[in-house]
């Protein structure tokens, strides 16, 4: 679709999950910038809880001889829900855990390269109820 507004309705049906990516047309003769995204919207389930189906995480470290590192975890996110995340050594479900608005992702920092870490991530919903737990995810060095 083209558009040289700053929004645009686009008609989508309910319960489906879509991709959505934007760019620029700069003006020039076919000039337009790199696309954006993807922004994932789950249409018409506001209502609907449902828990993140993964995660992915990357890692770096100061140096080699370093005994810490730093992870940068992202899961699967609709573009416009809360999610809690927790970063425990444990495998059993956390009680709660600390609030990630849409679009961000966690980032822990000054992790011990020896410690094994597992990762959690839960969706808020609509009433202020949570999906269950997404996870174990394993987040370690090795």
């Amino acid at each position: 679709m083209v558009t040289n507004k700053n929004f645009y309705n686009l008609p989508l049906y309910k319960d489906n999950k879509y991709d959505l990516y934007v760019r620029k047309n700069c003006g020039i003769d076919n000039g337009r910038s790199n696309w954006a995204g993807p922004v994932t919207v789950l249409a018409g389930t506001t209502t609907t809880c449902v828990k993140p189906e993964y995660a992915t995480y990357s890692k770096t470290t100061s140096s080699a001889n370093s005994s810490i590192f730093d992870a940068t975890v992202s899961w699967e996110n609709d573009g416009v829900s809360a999610y809690e995340t927790v970063l425990t050594t444990s495998f059993a479900p956390p009680a709660s855990g600390d609030l990630v608005f849409a679009g961000q992702k966690a980032v822990y920092v000054g992790l011990s390269k020896t410690v094994n870490y597992n990762f959690f991530v839960r969706k808020r919903c609509a009433d202020n109820t949570f999906s269950d737990f997404y996870g174990p995810y394993p987040i370690q060095w090795n």
